[in-house]
């Protein structure tokens, strides 16, 4: 992950590596089966995007209620990504997330 946000300064490195985290631990935790982390980063002018794909056909959602203890995950990646959703992609899932520098202060990472 760190090869894809080497710039020093990059605005939404913490963001992609917290999403990261979030949507991996979502997969470990809620499903049977794992799941498959990709990303990619074709800049400079089209977002950076992460993917967790898993056989779990299920939809996850933000809690209407915060969770006293875990289950925070998604409202995480709602407010840190720039855009996110979920894809039926039969028999499997993704839920993705893109993180856009243009919006952040500049695609070499620089404000």
């Amino acid at each position: 992950m760190d090869q894809l946000l080497n710039v020093p300064g990059d605005p939404i490195a913490d963001d992609v590596r917290l999403a990261a985290s979030e949507l991996v631990t979502h997969v470990v935790t809620d499903t049977d089966d794992g799941g498959e982390l990709r990303a990619w980063d074709p800049r400079p002018d089209v977002p950076l995007r992460l993917e967790v794909e898993d056989l779990d056909p299920a939809f996850p959602e933000i809690p209407a209620q915060t969770p006293s203890i875990g289950g925070r995950g998604l409202s995480i990646v709602d407010q840190i990504a720039d855009d996110w959703g979920v894809a039926q992609q039969p028999p499997s899932k993704v839920v993705w997330a893109e993180f856009d520098r243009n919006r952040r202060g500049g695609a070499d990472g620089s404000d």
